[in-house]
């Protein structure tokens, strides 16, 4: 079918002979032929009548078929929209779940790291008195040490700040029980006999040393004579005090701590002037003790004969 509508096509298009009129005198054939022109012309037209008419009619049914695809268009598009604006709605809805979620965990971190941070705050002020306790530790090791070490004398600076200078009988005296002073105070008196003084043996000092009462005198300026009661006050009193304090060593070197003491004592009889008379035997040993590398302390005993020192060497500071 469709090759004959070509063809009617392409005959229709294509140009038609000319119609001639045929006289009166032409004869049948002619006139068979003719009527056969008119009707092959007349299929034709029909046939393209009827071509037009088909194709108004798929014109007609694809005008339909657009229109009702249409309205099945939109309503997809309407579908989809809906759908999307749906799963937007579902996604945002999610979004929120997971926002709120996430909140909560900022929140529950939040409270976390605030906790961390009190503890660390903790840790730190206890790792702060650790570090301040193993400091002090470190120092009071260091303190022990130091009582520990012994104390030391030069022995060339001591008897050399001693040649030539004047002399005088001494006694020397060192801490019952400890061995430290007695080792000490036997040096001390090695060093002054090779600078020619008296060679003395070190003693302990005496329990009954610097227990006897004071002298107390009357208004009249006799000497009052002390009852059995005041005598044992006084003793007790003198036995209450530390050996080097009873032989006569200073009180405020031996018992202060903020006095600086080696824990030597030079006692003379009398109270010194100041400043001191180099030439005294008391400042020459003060200077030989210093120049050796330990500082004396003073001291006082009464009862001590004139031209006689009394040298104590006490526990170590």
């Amino acid at each position: 079918m469709s090759r004959d509508v070509a063809d009617c096509v392409k005959n229709i298009m294509s140009p038609q002979p000319t119609t001639t009129t045929t006289p009166t005198s032409a004869t049948q054939s002619d006139i068979s032929s003719l009527s056969k022109s008119v009707q092959s012309l007349s299929s034709r037209v029909n046939l393209a009548n009827n071509l037009y008419i088909g194709f108004l009619a798929l014109t007609l049914i694809a005008s339909i078929l657009i229109v009702r695809y249409n309205g099945k268009l939109n309503d997809a598009k309407g579908a989809l929209e809906r759908a999307k604006d749906g799963k937007v709605a579902n996604d945002l809805k999610d979004k929120d779940v997971h926002i709120s979620d996430a909140l909560k965990s900022a929140g529950e971190a939040n409270e976390s790291a605030a906790k961390l941070e009190k503890e660390a705050s903790r840790l730190g002020i206890e790792l702060t008195k650790a570090k301040q306790s193993l400091m002090d530790a470190e120092i009071e090791l260091a303190a022990v040490k130091k009582r520990q070490e012994r104390r030391q004398l030069n022995w060339e600076k001591f008897t050399k700040a001693l040649e030539g200078k004047s002399k005088c009988e001494i006694e020397i005296l060192c801490q019952p029980h400890d061995e430290q002073a007695y080792a000490l105070a036997k040096h001390i008196s090695i060093m002054l006999a090779t600078a020619g003084w008296p060679l003395v043996e070190p003693n302990p000092i005496p329990d009954d040393i610097g227990t006897q009462p004071p002298v107390i005198l009357n208004s009249d300026g006799s000497q009052h004579t002390l009852a059995p009661w005041e005598k044992e006050i006084w003793t007790r009193l003198f036995r209450e005090q530390p050996p080097t304090v009873r032989a006569g060593a200073s009180a405020t070197a031996v018992l202060s701590s903020f006095s600086p003491s080696s824990g030597i004592f030079i006692v003379p009889n009398k109270e010194m002037p100041t400043p001191l008379d180099p030439e005294t035997p008391y400042a020459v040993l003060v200077n030989a003790f210093t120049a050796a590398g330990l500082i004396p302390n003073g001291g006082l005993d009464v009862h001590l004969p004139d031209n006689k020192l009394r040298i104590i060497v006490g526990p170590k500071p």
